[in-house]
């Protein structure tokens, strides 16, 4: 982030910062929202913050930004019935406001459950066919998926699948090989191709048991491809 805000700077480009995986992790001692003009967080239910349903927050310091966000999700209105935008009903209700509320109070144990468990795969699983995430010195991870490579994806999964351990492919398609993108659906991007031909994401939850984690971390290393 800190070298993505420098090109933006340089160029006098906005920064819209995609935190909707990544809740409390950080880069140089700076947690996530923190880098780009405005932030967006969700908390669909599956996230590490998650609420009953489809929810989520947008953060950011610019007061314009601020009343402009604050207008679109109550339909593009700052007073009541006259619109200024386009907008869309994308308020948080108070019985997700609570839930959150609540939630809150837990986030931080449960994040030190998934990096535990993380921990774990990063120094148990050993296997050749398959590829552990990388997490630099600077950074903080969350954990809200723990994401392998392996070029015998497929082979994996089933495997995993036979022995009663669940695995995600996050996510099959890239964006510009959507239906909804035909019109990029030509273009070609080898390594952003063969990464999604080989990502897998291990249970990360934090009510793994120890013996859940190190079923899946001998799992993975009796994987013969």
């Amino acid at each position: 982030m800190p070298e993505i805000m420098q090109i933006a700077g340089e160029n006098n480009l906005l920064v819209l910062e995609d935190c909707s995986q990544s809740h409390g992790a950080s880069i140089d001692g700076k947690r996530v929202g923190y880098w780009g003009d405005a932030s967006a967080f969700s908390f669909y239910p599956s996230k590490n913050l998650g609420a009953l349903g489809d929810s989520g927050a947008a953060t950011t310091n610019d007061e314009e930004l601020d009343a402009a966000l604050r207008a679109l999700r109550n339909y593009g209105s700052k007073e009541r019935y006259y619109n200024l935008y386009q907008g869309v009903n994308s308020r948080l209700s108070e019985m997700q406001a609570a839930l959150l509320s609540v939630k809150l109070k837990h986030f931080w144990p449960e994040v030190e459950c998934r990096r535990s468990v993380a921990e774990r795969y990063l120094a148990g699983i050993k296997n050749p066919l398959i590829a552990l995430p990388l997490v630099a010195s600077r950074e903080q991870h969350t954990w809200h998926l723990f994401v392998v490579r392996s070029k015998h994806r497929d082979a994996l999964k089933k495997y995993l699948h036979d022995q009663g351990i669940e695995s995600l492919i996050h996510y099959p398609l890239p964006p510009y090989k959507q239906p909804a993108y035909a019109e990029m659906n030509h273009l070609s991007f080898p390594l952003n191709e063969a990464i999604h031909n080989q990502i897998l994401s291990l249970p990360a939850d934090p009510s793994l048991s120890e013996a859940d984690v190190q079923l899946i971390i001998d799992a993975c290393n009796k994987f013969e491809g």
